[in-house]
């Protein structure tokens, strides 16, 4: 094997060995949380079988793999991680452990493929590749099994998302008409209600109507995990949740254009969270996802301040 072909094998398997240590970090830190039975014991066999192969690495390398202190980076990729458990719940910290076995196989992938035929090392990553196959298949089983969870994490965000989308665009738009923050928050706080009551009702009627068609379907292919009132809280709760985020700086006591500006950014920010957890959950571009959230946020949010300025500029209405 050549100089630069043995380099890139013992490159890779240092990522891979680093990535497995991350792995056994984060499981070990989940689990002395998690309470949900099932997830508790997935994630002791996946921090088990992690361990196993760096055991298995550590004989190729003759070192010893200690998983202990970790550094503030991983540290915060733990904390990360928990944080999305708790706030999203343990179906959608399932799909995150899932994205990660499979970075994990094709890193695997690249190690069998440039590793030499019949070698030690082809031997260890085609063994470990096997066992990291079937560490995704039960995270898949899994969600298959809470599928129900992860479509009411889908209705949190498209609720929030929608949310603060539709009010941004009205609070701007009152904005720019008044420098009274009072009329700008109670104009927001009205949209909120009628659109929280709207989309909580929607949800129910299409909840409902698809349960009835997947009732009605007799191989069963198209069953539903979710409850529509459920869908209905979820979708209502966290759409009012995400309206009342660009009404905060007004609450606060800015007006006119900062307070526009003001709200703009806190709804930008909040927007590229949703469109990460997005891709997350639907395995589409974040950055797509993001960049076109927020255009459509930006645009909804200038056209209500164009007819706004226009209003008061041409209609002289000011409040």
């Amino acid at each position: 094997m050549s100089a630069s072909k043995n380099h890139d094998v013992q490159r890779i398997q240092r990522r891979i060995i680093k990535y497995e240590l991350e792995n056994v970090f984060i499981y070990n830190s989940l689990l002395r949380r998690e309470y949900h039975k099932d997830l508790h014991k997935l994630l002791s066999k996946l921090s088990g079988k992690e361990s196993e192969h760096l055991d298995r690495w550590a004989k190729i390398e003759q070192k010893r793999y200690i998983v202990g202190r970790a550094g503030p980076r991983l540290k915060a990729k733990a904390f990360l991680y928990s944080l999305a458990r708790t706030l999203l719940g343990h179906v959608f910290l399932i799909k995150l452990l899932e994205m990660r076995e499979k970075k994990l196989i094709n890193r695997y992938a690249v190690a069998e493929a440039i590793s030499p035929h019949r070698s030690q090392v082809r031997r260890i990553v085609s063994g470990i590749m096997a066992d990291e196959g079937r560490h995704k298949s039960a995270l898949i089983r899994e969600l298959e099994e809470y599928g129900g969870g992860l479509d009411y994490t889908k209705s949190i965000i498209f609720g929030l998302n929608d949310g603060l989308v539709e009010v941004l665009g009205a609070v701007v738009g009152f904005a720019a008409i008044t420098t009274n923050p009072t009329i700008v928050i109670l104009g927001g706080v009205i949209v909120a209600i009628a659109g929280t009551l709207s989309m909580a009702g929607g949800s129910y009627v299409s909840a409902s109507s698809q349960r009835k068609v997947s009732r009605a379907i007799p191989d069963g292919s198209h069953e539903l995990h979710t409850v529509p009132l459920s869908e209905a809280y979820f979708t209502g709760v966290f759409y009012f949740g995400g309206a009342m985020v660009p009404i905060v700086p007004f609450v606060l006591g800015l007006s006119g254009y900062v307070g526009m500006l003001a709200s703009i950014l806190m709804a930008t920010l909040v927007l590229f969270a949703t469109s990460v957890i997005v891709g997350i959950l639907s395995d589409t571009s974040i950055r797509h996802g993001a960049t076109e959230n927020i255009l459509i946020s930006l645009g909804a949010a200038f056209s209500t301040i164009l007819v706004g300025t226009f209003a008061r500029v041409y209609l002289h209405i000011v409040i």
